[in-house]
């Protein structure tokens, strides 16, 4: 039996129907950017590279202490080495300083004599000189110097041996030849010196030294200077002035003066 009253509900078409939901839109996150340094590999590799250039500054001051202790023992042996040079320079003066005073041509009689007397004495003290001179350890940069102060000192006793054998000859033509040669051997003795000087100066100045300030032995005597003739006017006479008057008879006499 139907119930009145109520009716069944009938559908409403599509309105009736309820859509879906729509799914919520997801957001898209937002990357931020993150500076290296903040990152873990980033403050490894930072921590790496100070370490590096902390290892590299000390590194390097370590380093320039060993080459300032270096560069200190090097000035120290070329100041002995300098002053041993300059030791010689002394010893050598005076045979140096009588060869130099040595005529160039023919010798007297008695020059002759003082020559043959001093031989013996010149080649004694150069030898000395030369043994010591071999004893020396010369700093390194220095060899090349050091062989040119010991050829120096041999050219100076070959100058002696040339002057012994120039007091041996009787003929004058041979003995002016000998003299001359004797005297060049010396001037080259001096030129060597002075080569050897220049090459220590520029090994000190590599090492930030100034110049050793050394000079060859021997240097050649000024000459003397010459004599020059001086006329000094006549000296006056007491009362008396400059001027003639003439005489009677033609002549000039001096005036003379009032007291």
């Amino acid at each position: 039996m139907a119930i009145k009253g109520k009716k069944k509900s009938q559908a409403r078409g599509s309105q009736a129907r309820r859509r879906p939901a729509a799914a919520p839109r997801v957001a898209a996150a937002r990357r931020t950017h993150v500076p290296w340094y903040r990152t873990p590999g980033g403050r490894v590799g930072a921590a790496i590279g100070i370490a590096v250039i902390f290892g590299l500054i000390v590194g390097g001051v370590a380093l320039s202490r060993r080459d300032d202790q270096a560069n200190a023992a090097l000035q120290e042996q070329m100041k002995t080495y300098t002053s041993d040079i300059e030791r010689l320079v002394g010893e050598l003066q005076d045979p140096v300083t009588e060869l130099a005073s040595m005529p160039t041509g023919v010798a007297g009689e008695e020059e002759l004599q003082n020559l043959k007397d001093s031989v013996k004495k010149w080649r004694k003290a150069l030898s000395d000189v030369q043994s010591v001179a071999f004893s020396l350890g010369p700093p390194p940069d220095t060899e090349n110097a050091n062989r040119l102060f010991l050829h120096a000192i041999g050219l100076y006793i070959g100058s002696v041996d040339t002057y012994e054998l120039a007091s041996q000859t009787e003929d004058v033509d041979v003995q002016s030849k000998i003299m001359g040669r004797a005297a060049f051997e010396r001037g080259q003795a001096n030129e060597a010196f002075l080569t050897a000087i220049a090459v220590l100066d520029e090994a000190r100045d590599e090492l930030d030294m100034t110049s050793s300030g050394l000079e060859a032995p021997g240097a050649a005597p000024a000459p003397a200077p010459e004599e020059t003739s001086i006329t000094l006017p006549p000296a006056e006479t007491p009362g008396a002035q400059i001027g003639t008057e003439t005489n009677q008879d033609g002549g000039d006499k001096p005036k003379k003066g009032k007291n």
